[in-house]
C-alpha cells in the first residue's frame, strides 16, 4: 500500500500550536492564581484584633463578618457608604437582651459607624458604647423570644472600602450547591440557545419557485458547506461521484467489493480533489477496493484530508465574497475558547475540591459548569458560518435547488429527451447526496428506462430499476460510515 499520510505543513502547525499552547498555559495559571489569591487574601486580610468569643462579632477589613468562627454576613457598598446587616446567634438572652462586643476593622473608629437593631420591637433601650477606638459594646433591653432581630451597621463613606475580588469571594462562599446547579443549567441552556440562533440557516420564502440548477456554479461539496457548515460522509461520497461523472475515474462494483480505476485526463484538479483521487487510485498502483481504502485510512489521515477540504472550501467561498470573515478563523476562535473553558473549568473544580471544598462547595460545581459549556462551544463552533448578505442569498438559492431535486413532479413533464433526462439524473446525483434527497431525486424519474453511466460498472444488468441503482449507491456510501464514526475533528487550524 502506498503512503497515504496527508498532513498540514509542520511550520504551519507549529506557528499556531505554540501561541495557543502558551495562551492556555498563561490562562490556566492566571485562573488558578486568581482563585488562590481570592481566598488567601480573605484569610490574610481578615486579621482579627481580638480572639473572638460567641458574643463577639468581628468585622474584617475584607468585609467579612464573623461571630466566633462562623461567617454571619458581609459588607456591601452603597451610595452613602458601606452597610452590614446580620443575624446573631448565641449573643442574646431573652431575660437580659443583647450583650455583645463589636470589633471594627483596623483603621475604622467608632465615630464612623452607626449601629441599629431592626426588630418587631422598638429599638429603644439599645446602647452602643465605645470600649476602645475600634470596639463597640452593644446591649439592649430584654427581648421576647422569636423576635427575629437583626443588627444593622452603617459605615461612613470611604471608611471601609472592600476590594471587588474579596466581595466576589465572600459572595461565592454563600452560594449553595442547589443555586450552583441552577446556574449551571441556565448557563448551558443559554449557550445552547445562542448556538441555535447563530447556526440557523436562512429559509426561502414559500412564494419562490424551485431553482432548476446549482446556484453560482457551486460544486456539490461547496453546497454541502453552505447548507450544513460541515463535511459529512455523504458530502465526501458526493465528491467521489462528482469526480467520476467528470471523468477522473471508473467505479467498478464486483460482488461485495467496489474498486476505483483511475482514468487519464488533462482536466485540472483542485488540490483537495487531487488528494481524494490519489487516495482512491494512486498513480502506478493497482485499483484499490473501497474496503482497502477504508481499512488504510487512520484517524489522522482522514482528519488531515477533511481538513484540507475545509481549508480550500472556506478560502474559496470567502474569496468569492459569501462570508464576512473566513470561517476557518472563526472556528479557530470558538475552538480555542472551548479548550480554555474546559481546561479552566477542570482546574478550578480540582483546586476548589481539594483546597476550598469546605468553605465554598459551589466552586466545584461552577468549575464543572464551565467545563460543560466549553465542550458545547468546542463542538458547536464548527457549525457557525459568518454568512453575509450575499452568502444568505446563496443559501436561499441552494435551498430552492434542493426543492427542485425533491419535487414530487415527474421530471419528464419538464425536461427534454430521455437521454438528456438520464444525463441530468447523474449530473445532479452528487447534489442529491449532499442535500439528503437521493430517493426523491430518483423518484422524479420513475417509469423511465435508466442506464448505468459510463463511469460505473456492475455485475448487475446495465438496465437498472431506480430501486436497484439506489440500493447500490447507498451500499457504497455506507462504506464511509465506518470511517467517520471514529474520526477526530478535522485539522483546520
Amino acid at each position: 500500500m502506498p503512503d497515504m499520510s496527508f498532513h498540514l505543513p509542520a511550520s504551519r502547525r507549529a506557528a499556531i500550536a505554540l501561541p495557543v499552547s502558551v495562551f492556555l498555559l498563561v490562562f490556566a495559571g492566571a485562573l488558578l492564581a486568581v482563585i488562590l489569591a481570592t481566598f488567601i487574601l480573605q484569610t490574610v486580610l481578615s486579621g482579627r484584633q481580638l480572639e473572638p468569643t460567641p458574643s463577639t462579632v468581628t468585622i474584617n477589613r475584607n468585609g467579612s463578618v464573623y461571630q466566633g468562627d462562623r461567617l454571619v454576613g458581609w459588607a456591601t457598598g452603597t451610595a452613602a457608604g458601606t452597610q452590614v446587616s446580620l443575624s446573631l446567634e448565641d449573643a442574646s438572652d431573652t431575660d437580659l437582651g443583647y450583650n455583645l462586643r463589636l470589633n471594627l476593622p483596623a483603621g475604622v473608629n467608632t465615630s464612623q459607624v452607626t449601629a441599629q437593631f431592626i426588630s418587631i420591637q422598638s429599638s429603644a433601650g439599645m446602647t452602643a458604647q465605645p470600649v476602645t477606638s475600634t470596639m463597640l459594646a452593644i446591649s439592649t433591653v430584654p427581648l421576647i423570644p422569636e423576635s427575629h432581630t437583626r443588627l444593622s451597621l452603617s459605615f461612613t463613606a470611604g471608611s471601609l472600602r472592600i476590594p471587588w475580588y474579596i466581595t466576589l469571594g465572600s459572595f461565592i462562599k454563600t452560594i449553595s450547591p442547589l443555586t450552583a446547579l441552577t446556574f449551571t443549567l441556565l448557563l448551558f441552556l443559554l449557550t445552547y440557545l445562542y448556538f441555535l440562533i447563530v447556526t440557523k440557516r436562512p429559509r426561502p420564502p414559500a412564494s419562490l419557485a424551485p431553482f432548476p440548477s446549482p446556484p453560482g456554479g457551486l460544486r456539490p461539496l461547496e453546497m454541502s458547506i453552505i447548507l450544513t457548515g460541515t463535511v459529512s460522509e455523504t458530502g465526501v461520497a458526493a465528491l467521489v461521484y462528482n469526480l467520476a461523472q467528470r471523468g477522473y475515474w471508473h467505479i467498478i462494483r464486483q460482488g461485495d467489493e467496489v474498486f476505483f480505476l483511475r482514468r487519464a485526463t488533462d482536466k485540472q484538479l483542485l488540490p483537495y480533489e487531487e488528494k481524494i483521487v490519489n487516495l482512491f487510485s494512486p498513480i502506478g498502483q493497482p485499483p484499490f477496493s473501497l474496503s482497502e481504502v477504508v481499512d488504510s485510512i487512520t484517524g489522522d489521515i482522514f482528519s488531515d484530508l477533511v481538513g484540507t477540504i475545509y481549508i480550500e472550501m472556506y478560502d474559496r467561498l470567502t474569496q468569492w465574497g459569501y462570508f464576512r470573515e473566513n470561517p476557518r478563523l472563526l472556528h479557530l476562535r470558538y475552538k480555542t475558547i472551548g479548550i480554555i473553558l474546559q481546561f479552566g473549568g477542570l482546574i478550578q473544580a480540582a483546586v476548589s475540591y481539594f483546597l476550598f471544598n469546605n468553605q465554598a462547595p459551589a466552586l466545584v460545581i461552577l468549575g464543572l459548569a464551565f467545563y460543560i459549556v466549553g465542550v458545547l462551544v468546542y463542538t458547536a463552533g464548527y457549525r457557525i458560518l459568518p454568512l453575509n448578505r450575499l452568502g444568505k442569498r446563496l443559501t436561499v438559492e441552494c435551498l430552492r435547488f434542493k426543492q427542485y431535486i425533491s419535487d414530487p413532479k415527474p421530471i419528464n413533464e419538464e425536461e427534454g429527451t430521455d437521454g438528456l433526462q438520464t444525463s441530468l439524473l447523474y449530473d445532479y446525483l452528487p447534489y442529491a447526496l449532499v442535500t439528503g434527497t437521493v430517493r426523491g431525486w430518483f423518484n422524479r424519474f420513475a417509469g423511465q428506462p435508466l442506464y448505468v453511466p459510463s463511469w460505473y460498472s456492475s455485475s448487475f444488468d446495465y438496465t437498472l430499476t431506480p430501486e436497484q441503482f439506489i440500493s447500490q449507491i447507498e451500499e457504497i456510501i455506507s462504506g464511509w460510515g465506518n470511517v467517520f464514526i471514529q474520526q477526530k475533528d478535522p485539522n483546520v487550524d
